[in-house]
């Protein structure tokens, strides 16, 4: 595994790391629930779901680079 993709592995298993995407998720879907506009909601929400979606492909993503690198 080189240097770049062992830096990406130990920043997303870094629980700080996961306490910061909560807060993000939190404060996100709060603005959505407080909010009484409906494309601003509707907004909200697609943005909140692709940040899910994005973390959760990152993770997917190293861990792939670092399974590929321990078989080389």
């Amino acid at each position: 595994m080189d240097s770049n993709s062992g830096r990406i592995v130990e920043f997303l298993r870094d629980p700080a790391t996961d306490e910061v995407i909560q807060l993000l998720e939190t404060e996100m879907f709060e603005e959505w629930a407080y909010s009484k506009d409906t494309k601003s909601r509707e907004d909200l929400w697609f943005e909140l779901k692709a940040m899910q979606r994005f973390f959760t492909r990152l993770r997917a993503t190293a861990d792939n680079v670092q399974l590929l690198s321990k078989r080389s």
